[in-house]
């Protein structure tokens, strides 16, 4: 467990006593390989002994973190002084007297003496900061003295001597106090700064006295760095003995000199006295020192002066003697020196001087010259010369780095080279190598020897021709022509002696690789035919390797060459394509039996070589002479130096009761070493031979110091220092923080001794543990928990002066160094009690108190180490213990609420390396396994195994069925937590711990979270059945199985997709058979597994599943010894029951009637085998727990490293579990769920299962297809409550997603469900049409689907519009690349296609509201208009493409008139639904289309044929009349031809196509005056047309047909009324004559802008108001209809009263012959208050744009340009009335006209929203889709912006909704219908209603008044007045 946990998830904080052991091998080992190439092996040892232990093992393991890093270092470094000598002198005597004496004088005058110091600090600071350097230079000259290789012994020890006296003379240590009662010493110290010179000849340490410190209070305030703590070192340059006498003897002479037998107590002078005299005493030593600083920094510099500068003059003068010869060689060339040609590779240019600008005319690029020049100038010595120096610079080339980009290789062939390097390549072809051939593998002696045993008999002794052919010029260092070895003898068995260093070999240099030597192999053959000139060169074997090849290699034969005097080339680059001539034989390939004999002897060599390598350490370690012996001997001796040490410096019997405990602590540095060696002698299990007195002895002083800060109450002394944050009192903080380190440091060093190995029980203390029992406990509550979580330290009050310290550290420590000091200690501490109880049974008290210890750091963050150490120590007490199993369990369930919330690597076990769990569950699991305990193997007298008896089988199963019954209380206690009325959050943590478990569910080292798992399983089923239970807790429970049942089915399908059957099985038996084989030359398709049978098998996985443990497991953890006893108690467990079973069978067999003899004998006989196996697998687990067989088999894995990888570790655990019972438990948790879907009467229980069933879909999409699972989704499709559907169809969508190929099968149902009554419901809808979108989005339903959601966008809820809209944008507004055009297309296709789907429903006022929304909002996006521009675009280019496609397919031959309207019926439509976007874009966003008014321009001619083609040619009208202005400076003839186009439409078209001429082709006229229009004249025909029939009518004789029109003129009547409105709110005749027109927006509220009706309105005015009383029923409303279109654009004619009085006649009569006029005026109305909104919106645009223009900042537009809204609002005010109550009508138009009319007025806002609201009311309740729809939008937003006013309207809302019910039913008399409530929703069929139109089904019903019930609903104040309101109604 600690080495899985000290990963990423939790870093460690220091070197462990094991680590630092290896530490000490590692740097030994180290120092040997330096020296071993020249020196004899006693000579070594006496270099190791004198010169390497001091310095090189203690500043390594030295180095840790923490305040007391410096103190460390400053005793390794002082580890030669020799103190013993000098303490017998009387000059330490009198030191020692007037140290008691100053302590005593001084001791009042502590505080004083404080602020006394800061100026000596402040001096000693930089005086410390120069003589820093000859530490430095000291220390460097001791390294050079171990590094460089003495001649002999006595030159060591004479150097090493004279190291020790520079040491001891030349270095004088600072330090920190170590305890308060030092600071009085401080007067003493300062007088004491001359070292003592030691003994030469004495061993052991620095006494306490040359440790002493300058003292200053805030010192330890923030801990230094290791180089600012190095700085401080107070060293003087090392004089001579003479002069250090004569400074000792006058540093004493000024200290008092009061005899040392019998001192004389001065008189006590006042405290004032005693701080002046300090004062001044101190001011004089700062002087002296002072002096004698400046002294020796001049005469520092003037060494270091003369120093410099001597080698400035040997550098130069070298470089002169180099430059000289440069030029001699110069000289000597008679032409000028010219760079011919220089290596590709930058790399050289470090090394050669080549010049770095090449020559404008170059000399030798000519070949011939240069060939010419080189033959007869250059010289051969010359030549020679060149090529020693480029074979020198090999070594030095081969170490360069090339770039990325550069390829470095060796120059083989010269052909291609120019002159100069041609002449040196054939003087020596190696000259230009920059990389050895086969490099590694030549120096490596074990491939040498795999070489030769390769080339046995074949080549011979291959590699002893080293000395006969000359060795590669890149590895010479010689000349080529003196043909010398690469070494003399000598110096090659110098360096074969060097031992390789540890840590390299096979890990660095993959020497021992078969593969390596795979390319020598052909070459070493018989058939190999050796030619070329390179040379071969080897490496000189050492006297082990010669050893061993003599052994084991006999040479057999010679190397054959292949002719004369050739040499043999062995060691060629693989790319080398080497020349055969025409007489040499293709070589054979080597024989596949050859091959396998090789495999066969490399192996054994193998085998050999180990062997001989552990006899040879075997030999090492009897004879005493290894690494290990060494360090342990040196660290046993600085223990006990250490222990003589602090009894020497105590002085006091231990057992005296008189004496205080301040006479018995330990300086804190001694501590801290003695605790670092304890640990290493701990770690060794060499502590139990020191001697136990001493030991006892020692722990009984560490107690003392542990009472220091404990008292007897176990409670800490002087905590409420700690708490208080005063400033003034940061010396006492200071000061009592060094005395809790001093007790950690003592407790964990008591602890240490007392649980090592073999320790005396004479050493072992039950004081000592309880006193460090209590103090960690302590230092846990007060110091760690309050630093660590910011919970802990608010709780406490604490301002977090320690966490902002810990902020500012770097590197990541979260703790301040004192505090980081006592958390190693407190970790130690614990890992110390656990190694304790493990081994000897405790005290009940402590064992207590250590169990209420442990559980509390689990419920604070950021403490990982010690969560880790504690799940040990908890673990080990709950397994020892059994009585506090119950306590600990509670404990636990009582602060569970308190574990922390967020995961982090402080406070997670890390499974991976991206899965964590919490340090909680996984101390829960430790629990749980820990129960399970395995007897030992019993053996008899002879010491042979005893068979298992029931006796083990009892305990087995007992200590099994013991961790079930736990683990179920705690879940149990747990789970009942998790209810609604819990104070505290336990809903979180025990998802949290769910998740946990499922996650470490399989892993390998957690076996019990699979049996927690299924205990929980059984719980949650039992308390989701149990209806006496709270809600809250069966739906928790519910959720809880759900996401289990989610787990389970999800492994089974991984399962079946990792192929985990027969095949996977046998592929992890024949690995485990092939790694137990150990034969590398067999395949592991030769493993044969037919031989095993099915139980060896199973036992081979577990046997390989327990070394997977071992391996994976540290010693120290006890984890994986818990796990493997839970695994071998599982599975004997299941041995013994499945034997239980076979047994039950039998007997039930035997007592059957029916059964055969003889059946009965094959059963028992079965039986009995089964009884055998089970038997021979109860002794394979019992051994396999086995404590001897898990250390052999520990052994074994460390020596093999064979164990399975962790992917076949997951794998074996997940097959082992396949039959047991949760892995089996997927059907039963499924019918449970399913139960719940079908029957269960709560609402929030059937939704809870219906989500845990989406959630097991989404694991596995087939669970759907079971019938069961089927039936309860189709069930609760038509549930009554909203949130059931809407989890219903959450659980579709992910099945569909998951299936699309199944998405028609439920199509229907969602088309539906988008109407449902529930909000969320549709939201679903959407969000599963959004994901089926976007995976298939070729699919035919696309367009139907985006249509059904497009007709959301108007919906009542904000939330459905929003969603709707979103998926819209995102899916038709976001630019596409322009190159992807196809892309494109399809997204226009798909948009004209959802536009089609809309346009047949007759709902395209749908488009244009989400147009509007898109395009118009405020802050539109850059790239939704770049979109909307491509869709623009492509839009026309797809018109275009429909009309090709369809006129090719339409001049095919042999179609008749009927498949030609079938034809183009599809065109026809997708092009309306194209050119209606088109429309609503131009309305929207006019300027998209304005570039395209040519491709428009031919539809003006289109024949109408069909209504299609009436409305295609309506939307161009209503197009070109809006992108036509826009146009800068069209053509005349252009502006004529759209002039003729549209007269010729209003001559000849309907209506519908006559009013949109008139308005395209007025602002046209508008905005381009100067043509002249046709309009006008047909304006006048229509004019006199009208006079004349009036005229007629006038005059006619009867009364009667003076109001009727003839019939024969009424064609040309209706036509002439209709048109005549149009074209006088269009077109202004009066000015038509008029050439030119300001341009210019005049402003509203100008009197003068305002425009007024001419003689020519005034008089169609006229002649409208003779036809409006016309009786015909068809000329009256056009009359009205045309008095409208000029009422709306001249509103002064509502001021004349004819009018007035027309309109309140007309809507007060109820006369159904009026009916249209009714409607009509109605139309009016809302006619004039849109005109009079788009004036006000285009006057207000005109504003801002000429605001913006002007650079004003603007305003409120609307009350500047609003100038007629009075005009609106006394227009509307004069019909308010009549129009509300025109409402209550049985006419849908005269309905739908009133709505349209309150509609615009309430936008408007031109009436107060009072009285309208109870006709609202009953408006959101009208039976027809487009009354009820907008008007539930406007009482919402009605509500929203009125608050309260709606609640008070609500009762006559409801009475007026009666009402309108009540006409419309009486008006239907012959169905007798009654007035109901509610009504069917829109998606409802025909099939589910009744005779009367109502629903059959509640899901299929909505109440009328929906919308006021949902505005009530909110507040519950609102809703009981309403519900008062309406039950008085009844009373």
């Amino acid at each position: 467990m600690n080495g899985q946990h000290n990963g990423p998830g939790i870093p460690g904080y220091m070197l462990t006593p094991q680590q630092q052991a290896l530490l000490q091998q590692q740097q030994y080992t180290r120092m040997l390989n330096q020296q071993a190439g020249a020196q004899q092996a006693g000579v070594q040892q006496q270099i190791y002994d004198q010169s390497f232990y001091p310095q090189g093992y203690m500043q390594s393991v030295q180095q840790i973190p923490g305040p007391s890093m410096h103190v460390n270092t400053q005793v390794s470094q002082g580890l030669n002084l020799n103190p013993v000598a000098s303490r017998s002198t009387d000059v330490y005597s009198q030191l020692v007297t007037q140290q008691q004496q100053q302590q005593q004088q001084y001791y009042g005058a502590t505080q004083q003496q404080q602020y006394s110091n800061q100026a000596l600090q402040h001096h000693q600071t930089h005086q410390m900061q120069p003589q820093y350097q000859s530490v430095a230079v000291g220390q460097y000259q001791a390294q050079n003295i171990v590094q460089s290789p003495p001649h002999n012994v006595q030159s060591v020890v004479h150097m090493r001597q004279q190291q020790q006296q520079q040491a001891s003379y030349g270095q004088q240590q600072v330090q920190v106090p170590a305890s308060r009662e030092a600071m009085t010493n401080q007067h003493y110290y300062e007088q004491q700064q001359q070292p003592v010179r030691p003994n030469q000849n004495a061993g052991g340490y620095r006494p306490y006295e040359q440790q002493q410190t300058v003292v200053h209070p805030q010192v330890h305030a923030v801990q230094q760095p290791a180089a600012v703590v190095a700085q401080h070192q107070y060293v003087q340059p090392g004089p001579s003995a003479a002069t250090n006498t004569v400074q000792r003897q006058q540093s004493v002479n000024r200290q008092s000199t009061t005899p040392q037998a019998a001192p004389v107590r001065q008189p006590k002078a006042s405290p004032a006295k005693e701080t002046e005299n300090a004062i001044a005493h101190n001011e004089m030593i700062r002087k002296m020192r002072l002096e004698e600083e400046a002294k020796k920094q001049q005469e520092r510099d003037k060494r270091d002066t003369a120093r410099i500068q001597g080698e400035m003059q040997t550098k130069e003068q070298q470089a002169n003697r180099y430059a000289k010869d440069v030029q001699d060689r110069l000289d000597q060339i008679d032409f000028s020196l010219t760079l011919a040609a220089s290596h590709i590779s930058t790399n050289l240019t470090k090394i050669l001087p080549l010049p770095q600008d090449p020559p404008q005319n170059p000399q030798c690029l000519d070949e011939p010259i240069a060939t010419q020049l080189l033959n007869g100038e250059v010289d051969d010595d010359l030549i020679q010369y060149m090529a020693h120096l480029l074979s020198q610079s090999f070594e030095d080339v081969r170490q360069i780095n090339p770039k990325h980009n550069e390829i470095e290789a060796n120059i083989y062939e010269g052909d291609n080279l120019p002159p100069l390097m041609k002449a040196v390549h054939n003087h020596n072809q190696y000259s230009f190598h920059i990389q050895s051939e086969f490099d590694e593998m030549t120096l490596d002696p074990e491939l040498a020897k795999a070489v030769a045993e390769v080339a046995a008999g074949e080549v011979g002794d291959l590699l002893q021709l080293a000395a006969e052919v000359d060795p590669m010029p890149s590895t010479s260092n010689v000349d080529q022509r003196s043909h010398s070895t690469l070494a003399s003898t000598s110096q090659a068995r110098a360096v074969a002696q060097m031992p390789t260093p540890k840590g390299k070999g096979s890990q660095n240099l993959p020497r021992r690789k078969r593969d390596m030597v795979g390319e020598l192999v052909d070459s070493l053959s018989a058939n190999y035919y050796v030619s070329g000139e390179r040379n071969a060169r080897r490496r000189t074997k050492t006297g082990d390797d010669a050893s061993s090849d003599d052994e084991n290699h006999p040479q057999e034969g010679q190397i054959e060459n292949g002719e004369a005097g050739a040499q043999p080339r062995f060691f060629q680059k693989a790319k080398r394509s080497k020349k055969k001539s025409d007489s040499e034989p293709e070589r054979p390939p080597t024989p596949t039996e050859v091959i396998h004999q090789r495999d066969i002897e490399w192996a054994e060599r193998q085998r050999n070589r180990q062997d001989k390598l552990r006899r040879r350490q075997e030999q090492a370690v009897a004879q005493g002479w290894t690494h290990d012996a060494t360090a342990e001997g040196a660290s046993q001796t600085r223990v006990e130096g250490l222990m003589r040490q602090i009894f020497e410096q105590i002085g006091i019997d231990v057992k005296d009761n008189e004496a205080s405990i301040n006479d018995f602590l330990i300086e804190l540095p001694d501590l801290e070493i003695l605790h670092n060696e304890v640990s290493k002698l701990k770690t060794w299990r060499k502590l139990h031979k020191v001697d136990s007195d001493q030991l006892g002895k020692l722990v009984q002083i560490l107690e003392k110091n542990i009472r220091n800060v404990i008292d007897e109450e176990g409670l800490l002394v002087g905590r409420e220092i700690l708490e208080n944050d005063d400033v003034g009192n940061e010396a006492a903080r200071e000061f009592f923080r060094e005395r809790l380190v001093r007790a950690a440091y003592a407790a964990s060093t008591a602890l240490i001794v007392m649980t090592s190995y073999r320790v005396p029980k004479a050493v072992i203390s039950e004081d000592t543990i309880e006193r460090a029992a209590q103090l960690c406990k302590q230092l846990l509550a007060h110091v760690i928990y309050p630093a660590a979580d910011t919970v802990v330290r608010n709780s406490k009050g604490k301002k977090g002066d320690e966490g902002k310290a810990r902020r500012r550290q770097r590197g990541g420590d979260m703790f301040v160094p004192w505090v980081h000091e006592i958390y190693i200690r407190i970790v130690d501490m614990i890992s110390c009690f656990s190694d304790f109880i493990r081994i000897h049974t405790m005290n009940d008290v402590v064992v207590v108190q250590l169990s209420t210890m442990a559980n509390a750091p689990f419920f604070v963050d950021s403490i990982g180490e010690i969560h880790m150490a504690s799940i040990q120590l908890l673990s080990i007490i709950f397994r020892k213990y059994e009585d506090l199993r119950a306590g600990i369990i509670h404990e636990l369930l009582m602060s569970v609420h308190n574990i922390p919330s967020n995961k982090n690597p402080k406070n997670c076990y890390r499974l991976s390396n991206n899965e964590y769990i919490h340090n909680f569950t996984v101390l829960l699991l430790q629990l749980v396994q820990s129960v399970v305990v395995i007897p030992p193997i019993k053996r008899n007298a002879e010491g042979e195994k005893e068979p298992v008896t029931e006796e083990d089988d009892s305990l087995i199963v007992a200590s099994v069925n013991e961790a079930k019954k736990w683990a179920g209380v705690f879940l149990n206690r747990f789970l009942h937590r998790c209810t609604a009325k819990a104070e505290e959050d336990y809903r979180r943590r025990f998802e949290t711990f769910l998740h946990d478990l499922l996650s470490a569910l399989y892993r390998p080292d957690w076996p019990a979270a699979e049996l927690m798992l299924t205990v929980l399983g059984n719980l949650l089923v039992q308390s989701f059945r149990n209806k006496t239970l709270e809600l809250s807790l069966r739906t928790a429970s519910l959720d809880y199985l759900g996401t289990i049942t989610a787990r389970l089915r999800k492994d089974v399908i991984q399962a079946e997709n990792k192929n985990m059957d027969k095949s996977r099985f046998d592929t992890v038996i024949r690995g485990i058979l092939y790694d137990e084989l150990g034969d590398p030359t067999k395949l592991l398709e030769d493993i044969d597994t037919t031989s095993l049978s099915s139980t060896e098998k199973i036992q081979k996985l577990q046997q390989a599943l327990i070394d997977y443990l071992v391996a994976t497991k540290s010693d120290n953890d006890v984890s994986a010894e818990y796990a493997i006893s839970f695994y071998t108690g599982e599975w004997y467990k299941n041995t013994l029951e499945s034997v239980a079973q076979c047994r039950e069978d039998f007997k039930t067999m035997s007592n059957s009637e029916d059964a055969d003899s003889r059946d009965i004998r094959k059963e028992e006989k079965r039986l009995k085998k089964i009884i055998d196996r089970s038997e021979s697998m109860k002794e394979f687990l019992i051994v396999l727990a086995d404590t001897r067989s898990l250390k052999k088999r520990s052994q074994y894995v460390a020596k093999t490293g064979i164990y399975l990888i962790d992917s076949d570790a997951l794998w074996t655990v997940k097959y082992l579990a396949m039959k047991r019972e949760f892995s089996q438990s997927f059907d039963s948790y499924l019918r449970v769920i399913v139960f719940g879907v079908q029957f269960e009467t709560s609402v929030g229980l059937r939704t809870k299962a219906m989500r845990c069933l989406t959630g097991i879909i989404e694991a596995d999409a087939s669970v759907l297809t079971m019938p069961d699972v089927t039936a309860a989704v189709h069930s609760r499709m038509v549930d009554t409550n909203a949130a059931v559907r809407e989890a219903t169809l959450e659980l579709m969508g992910k099945y569909i997603v998951s299936r699309p190929d199944l998405f028609d099968n439920y199509y229907t149902i969602l088309n539906d469900r988008i109407l449902d009554t529930g909000v969320s419901v549709r939201k679903r809808v959407i969000r599963i049409f959004r994901d089926y979108i976007e995976k298939m989005p070729t699919s035919e339903k696309v367009p139907a689907m985006i249509s059904k959601i497009m007709k959301r966008v108007s919906d009542s809820e904000e939330g459905v519009r929003k969603l709707a809209l979103e998926m819209l944008t995102s899916y038709f507004f976001v630019p596409l690349p322009d190159r992807d055009v196809e892309m494109i297309e399809n997204r226009v296709q798909t948009f004209v296609d959802s536009v089609n789907f809309i346009i047949k429903d007759g709902k395209s006022e749908i488009v244009e509201t989400f147009m509007t929304t898109v395009l118009k909002k405020d802050g539109l996006e850059r790239s939704v208009l770049v979109a909307a521009q491509q869709n623009a675009d492509t839009m026309l280019t797809y018109i275009l493409k429909l009309e090709k496609v369809c006129a090719s397919k339409l001049n095919a031959e042999g179609i008749t008139p009927e498949q030609k309207v079938e034809i183009e019926k599809p065109f026809q439509e997708r092009r309306l639904a194209a050119l209606s976007i088109l429309f609503i874009m131009t309305k929207v966003r006019p300027e998209l289309v304005v570039h395209h008014v040519d491709m428009l321009m031919p539809y003006l001619t289109l024949p109408v044929l069909t209504p299609t083609d009436k409305q295609v040619l309506n939307h161009v009208i209503n197009i070109m009349g809006r992108i036509v202005p826009l146009i800068d400076h069209p053509s005349d003839h252009f502006l004529k031809t759209i002039d003729e186009r549209m007269c010729a439409i209003i001559k000849d078209q309907g209506m519908m196509l006559i009013e949109s001429a008139i308005a395209c082709l007025g602002t046209v006229l508008k905005r381009w005056p100067r043509i002249e229009s046709n309009i006008s004249h047909r304006a006048l025909q229509y004019i006199g047309y009208l006079a004349r029939i009036k005229t007629e009518m006038s005059n006619a004789k009867d009364e009667k047909d003076k109001w009727i029109v003839p019939a024969a003129r009424m064609p040309t009547v209706r036509r002439s009324l209709f048109s005549i409105g149009p074209l006088c709110r269009f077109v202004d005749f009066d000015e038509f004559d008029k050439k030119e027109r300001s341009s210019s927006p005049k402003s509203e509220d100008d009197p003068n802008g305002e425009k007024k009706a001419g003689q020519t309105v005034q008089a169609v005015y006229s002649l409208l108001a003779f036809y409006s009383k016309a009786k015909n029923a068809d000329v009256s409303p056009r009359a009205i209809g045309a008095i409208g279109h000029i009422c709306s654009e001249y509103p002064e004619f509502f001021n004349r009263q004819e009018l007035r009085d027309m309109y309140e006649l007309l809507l007060q009569s109820n006369d159904p012959a009026h009916l249209a006029q009714k409607s009509q005026v109605l139309r009016n109305l809302n006619l004039f208050l849109k005109v009079e909104e788009e004036r006000i919106l285009k006057a207000s645009e005109e504003y801002r744009k000429m605001r913006a223009e002007q650079g004003e900042i603007e305003g409120d537009e609307l009350g500047v340009t609003d100038t007629r809204g009075s005009t609106r609002s006394a227009v509307i005010q004069l019909f308010w009335k009549h129009i509300l109550t025109c409402y209550i009508n049985t006419n849908d138009d005269v309905r739908s006209a009133v709505s349209l009319v309150v509609h615009q007025t309430m936008h408007q806002g031109l009436v107060t929203p009072g009285e309208p609201l109870p006709t609202m009311v009953a408006m959101t309740s009208d039976p027809k889709a487009n009354i009820r729809l907008p008007m539930e939008l406007l009482l919402k937003e009605t509500d929203a912006k009125f608050g309260g006013m709606l609640a008070s309207k609500a009762t006559r809302g409801v009475r007026q909704a009666f009402a309108l019910h009540k006409c419309l039913v009486s008006a239907d008399a012959q169905k007798h219908v009654m007035v109901r409530g509610f009504r069917a929703t829109e998606h409802c069929t025909a099939k589910s209603l009744d005779g009367n139109g109502l629903p059959k089904q509640s899901v299929d019903a909505v109440p009328l008044l929906n919308a006021l019930y949902n505005c009530l609903r909110t507040n519950r104040q609102q809703r009981r007045s309403f519900l008062s309101g309406v039950v008085r109604m009844f009373s």
